[in-house]
């Protein structure tokens, strides 16, 4: 597929997001996975969304753009504090591969995807030491084993900073 098509879809499916959360109580959680999920199209997509307030009321306008120049707002403070358009998780599939001594499996995506679901709802800092316990702890849900000592995994850890 062309990349401009992606980026059109993109758009496309996002487009509702910044209007909900301009409707509602705006919370950190779901602006940092909006942030996430749009990446380096956010602005884009703001743009998109702020164009398409249509009324004749110039009130509605007028609220509407306030909204979502509340949100923006939050875009900018937690973009500042957690670099969520950069975000990588600070644990690896390789890193879980390797603490618990298993191959390719759905596990790694399922532990992966609790860390990454964890920082984006600020349960924790995107920061190795926290993503690491919380990695032992759903690991142990799902029946897995610890086989090395984060000390001896560190050397491949993601720098978050």
């Amino acid at each position: 597929m062309h990349e401009s098509m992606r980026y059109v879809q993109k758009l496309v499916m996002l487009h509702l997001r910044p209007i909900i959360l301009s409707q509602e109580i705006v919370t950190d959680s779901a602006v940092r996975r909006l942030l996430f999920d749009a990446g380096e199209d956010i602005e884009d997509l703001m743009t998109l969304c702020e164009a398409d307030i249509t009324s004749k009321n110039p009130e509605t306008v007028k609220r509407h753009l306030g909204n979502f120049s509340r949100v923006r707002e939050k875009m900018v403070e937690l973009e500042a504090r957690d670099s969520i358009r950069k975000f990588q998780p600070p644990v690896s599939g390789d890193n879980i591969q390797r603490a618990f001594g298993i191959k390719p499996c759905r596990e790694i995506g399922l532990i992966k995807n609790f860390i990454k679901d964890s920082i984006l709802d600020g349960l924790i800092p995107n920061e190795f030491d926290a993503a690491w316990e919380l990695m032992l702890t759903k690991g142990r849900e799902l029946g897995l084993e610890i086989k090395i000592k984060k000390e001896d995994i560190s050397g491949q850890k993601i720098d978050s900073e």
